[in-house]
């Protein structure tokens, strides 16, 4: 089993690195996180499951299908089907998974 940690804070600093164009400005950024890291991952931010699929090893070539929208919903549904445990609060959020064998992409990049 592994466990991923993911802190609203972490997260935070990633976006402001990563997606600062996406926000209009660093306080829009502060004031989306601040929602609480368990309620973004129940409602399904893309920003979230961008980030935690950076964060875990899938499968090889896992960086070319993070470029696209199809390639990540890929990789969120084998996430998903690894996942045991979920634990969190406003701040943090730990997901407890036991990866599996290696998946090959049923589609190419």
């Amino acid at each position: 089993m592994v466990e991923l940690k993911v802190t609203q804070k972490d997260f935070e600093d990633w976006l402001v690195e990563e997606h600062k164009a996406s926000f209009k400005s660093i306080d829009q950024i502060k004031e989306f996180v601040s929602q609480g890291i368990l309620f973004l991952f129940v409602s399904g931010s893309n920003f979230l499951k961008s980030y935690l699929l950076r964060k875990v090893k899938l499968i090889e070539n896992q960086n070319q299908l993070l470029r696209t929208l199809e390639g990540q919903t890929y990789l969120w549904w084998i996430f998903s089907q690894t996942v045991e445990e979920i634990h969190g609060n406003q701040e943090e959020i730990t997901i407890v998974y036991k990866p599996k064998e290696k998946y090959k992409p049923f589609f190419r990049y």
